[in-house]
């Protein structure tokens, strides 16, 4: 309920506790019931919601759902728009193609011949589909570039199951976290998920961020800990290439040079850090150092998995786990950990250079707070800090945090100093390079020529010139 309603608002939800034929299900049950899913609405601060108690054997309280559902309907701001009659006879056709088509999916030619049919026109193809995208008729994405906009789904619990037969796997097929190009055949291995369609179906996953493709050059696990990942110069295979099956039967219990390629699923990795974590990244370092830590009033459920997903495709991931990743960019390192404390969830970024670091730290704060974004409402409560780098250069246990507005105050207002505990001196281009594009080569005006006025815009004018006389 607090992630539903931290994404979506204020809006209407039901909860609908079943089994109310069952003998222990007395009115002072329901009403007990009742009392405590108030009291746990008051507690986590989230809107009271109606609580409805059914039966699908006796039919009880069946007749006052439907009735409350129509009623919750009709006050919809955009019931009572009209839609013209040839969508109402797509929608139709949606519905009996489920129970035709296995798998329930059309390719976007068949899906357009299948509109025409209805009578849509091609210049509102793309409309409709967006609308029934939105009300849940189907499942479409305008994503070229791994060709899931050639890919209609008419059924989106067809898709859920999918989804579900990947998480539902821990401690069964995925190795840790791990799951290999030659594992998907035995995992969607009834008619409604045949072979031809498990290229897109791993695209899909990725696009919803629940896996992380990664090519044979660049995993093994190691035992009993984490997964590492070393070095490589390949590039990771992108989710629209061809999956190569193997005829091997089963799957490793570890692997340390694959066969084929493979996904990191974070939500299925281990939970615990692993032992050659501090190896890797020891506790103190005497490299330069920039920290932010990251405080939620709430974080939802899967937000570090999807933070996951997005990391590695940007910088080289050295060891993860299901709650933090190591992660390598050119001669920059950095740590990303979430903690696991339910109540008080933080985020906790550290990179570390052998000069004050810059693209790497500018990197994750973008793709961080881009998820932000997208995750939590406006009003969500978040606090970022920048950790002390003369506490963290000193090795001190519990860091002093500076609010990160403060800092970005001190920087605007071009003061070179911010004072850990009110007396220590720290440099505020070491607590926010990043903003104050530190180690960014500066380019000297006299080197630019510039000619000719080419354009305007929204926000100045547009010239042609010459650096160091090249175009």
């Amino acid at each position: 309920l607090k992630s539903l309603e931290n994404k979506l608002g204020k809006v209407p939800i039901l909860l609908i506790a079943t089994h109310a034929d069952d003998k222990n299900c007395t009115s002072s049950f329901i009403a007990q019931t009742t009392e405590k899913v108030k009291e746990l609405c008051t507690e986590l601060n989230i809107s009271q919601q109606p609580l409805m108690f059914v039966s699908s054997k006796n039919e009880k309280g069946l007749d006052s759902l439907r009735q409350l559902l129509v009623e919750m309907s009709l006050n919809q701001p955009t019931m009572g728009e009209e839609l013209p009659t040839r969508y109402c006879v797509l929608e139709d056709m949606v519905m009996d193609a489920r129970k035709i088509f296995c798998p329930p999916t059309l390719s976007w030619s068949e899906w357009q011949k299948t509109a025409e049919k209805c009578g849509v026109l091609s210049g509102e193809l793309t409309q409709v589909t967006d609308l029934f995208h939105e009300l849940g008729l189907i499942v479409h994405f305008n994503e070229i570039n791994k060709n899931l906009d050639e890919f209609v789904i008419l059924d989106p619990q067809w898709l859920a199951n999918a989804m579900a037969s990947i998480i539902s796997l821990k401690n069964t097929m995925a190795n840790d976290g791990i799951l290999h190009d030659s594992d998907w055949p035995f995992i969607w291995r009834t008619a409604e998920f045949p072979p031809k369609i498990h290229h897109r179906l791993v695209a899909l996953l990725e696009a919803f961020e629940i896996l992380y493709r990664v090519d044979k050059t660049k995993i093994f696990t190691l035992p009993e800990t984490g997964i590492n990942l070393p070095k490589s110069s390949s590039s990771s295979s992108s989710s629209s290439d061809s999956l190569k099956n193997s005829s091997t039967d089963e799957a490793p219990d570890q692997l340390v040079a694959s066969t084929d390629n493979a996904c990191i699923i974070p939500a299925l990795l281990k939970p615990d850090r692993p032992r050659e974590l501090y190896t890797i990244w020891p506790r103190f370092d005497a490299r330069h150092t920039c920290a932010r830590l990251y405080t939620f009033a709430f974080c939802p459920s899967g937000f570090f998995s999807r933070l996951m997903v997005r990391l590695l495709h940007v910088s080289h991931p050295l060891i993860v786990w299901q709650t933090g990743v190591v992660l390598e960019l050119g001669d920059e390192r950095a740590l990303l950990e979430m903690s696991p404390v339910v109540a008080k969830p933080r985020l906790r970024l550290e990179v570390r250079a052998a000069r004050p670091p810059t693209l790497l730290i500018h990197e994750l704060v973008h793709i961080i707070e881009g998820l932000i974004e997208g995750s939590f409402s406006q009003d969500a409560l978040i606090h970022r800090f920048c950790v002390c780098a003369h506490c963290l250069l000193n090795k001190a246990n519990t860091p002093f945090l500076f609010p990160l507005h403060n800092v970005l105050k001190l920087f605007t207002d071009k003061k070179t100093f911010a004072y850990c505990r009110g007396f220590r001196p720290v440099f505020v281009l070491q607590l926010i390079p990043d903003y104050a594009m530190v180690g960014i080569p500066q380019i000297d005006h006299r080197t630019i020529r510039v000619e000719r006025e080419i354009g305007q815009g929204g926000f100045g004018r547009i010239f042609k010139g010459r650096w160091l006389e090249q175009d």
